[in-house]
């Protein structure tokens, strides 16, 4: 992993319904607005959204983008860098997991010119079997290694989440609409980085 500071990023993974009631968190005061359809996830069966997170080396928020829980995270991620293009010159890196692996990688080539994709994932990923032949001992704890492994930069985004669940209204999906998430979001980290600011310059 090559070192980087301001030109590296971290990239973490619906058409809104016609208007119709909805309900804010006190279920006794029901208000009108745009409901985004949620969506489920193939592979956890959760319905619900997605948070897709771009944030600097520090894990700092650059942009987010909520979307139905079944837009895949690479579809996801061309929806999020879409309003990037033209702008951020001095991105050159972005580190992403292994959900964005493939098309994703192509658009980014194609869209953001100069800006490079690195997939962070485990070396065992994707291995669904080993070979070996009858009688052979097979060592598995160097094919596929049991335990933690901490993973290069991958806990800058999970940093991140954390920071921003730490927000009681955005430790759930309280939220009627995607741009109301997307806002409150914004807030949080906001109210963050300016208390940073203020600790940093007395």
């Amino acid at each position: 992993m090559q070192p980087c500071d301001d030109n590296c990023a971290w990239l973490w993974g619906e058409k809104p319904s016609q208007v119709r009631r909805s309900w804010t968190v006190n279920r006794s005061k029901p208000a009108l607005c745009v409901v985004m359809r949620v969506g489920t996830m193939g592979g956890k069966k959760i319905q619900g959204r997605k948070r897709h997170l771009l944030v600097d080396t520090l894990g700092l928020l650059i942009l987010v983008k909520v979307l139905a829980a079944n837009i895949t995270d690479r579809e996801g991620g061309k929806v999020l860098l879409t309003p990037l293009v033209g702008k951020l010159p001095r991105l050159r890196l972005m580190w992403a997991d292994s959900a964005y692996q493939g098309t994703f990688e192509d658009w980014v080539k194609e869209h953001l010119a100069g800006v490079r994709v690195e997939i962070v994932n485990h070396p065992w990923t994707g291995i669904k079997g080993t070979y070996a032949p009858i009688g052979t001992k097979v060592d598995w704890d160097k094919i596929i290694p049991r335990g933690f492994h901490l993973l290069p930069r991958r806990w800058l985004i999970e940093r991140t989440n954390a920071w921003i669940t730490h927000s009681r209204r955005l430790s759930r999906d309280f939220e009627g609409t995607h741009t109301s998430s997307e806002a409150f979001i914004y807030l949080a980290m906001s109210k963050l980085m300016v208390s940073r600011l203020a600790h940093k310059h007395p």
